[in-house]
């Protein structure tokens, strides 16, 4: 799959996508069914984040947060 280099974020994250009928979407570069392609489309980005604990890794801030709550809930992190 070719990425065209001047096409802006919206359009890019549509085009790596197959819509589906029931509202979801195909991604076209892991074969995934996802019904948020924005957030789905920040996995395949180079940038990880990790945890400062354990040092665990995650492809989204978000996923992060919530790995710092659930795995070190008496930390200072959260």
């Amino acid at each position: 799959l070719s990425i065209p280099k001047r096409e802006n974020g919206s359009e890019l994250i549509s085009s790596l996508f197959e819509k589906l009928r029931n509202g979801l979407a195909l991604c076209r570069l892991c074969g995934k069914t996802v019904s948020n392609t924005r957030n789905h489309f920040l996995t395949h980005k180079p940038e990880k984040h990790q945890c400062p604990i354990c040092f665990a890794t995650t492809t989204r801030a978000d996923n992060l947060r919530r790995h710092i709550r659930a795995k070190h809930p008496d930390n200072d992190h959260n």
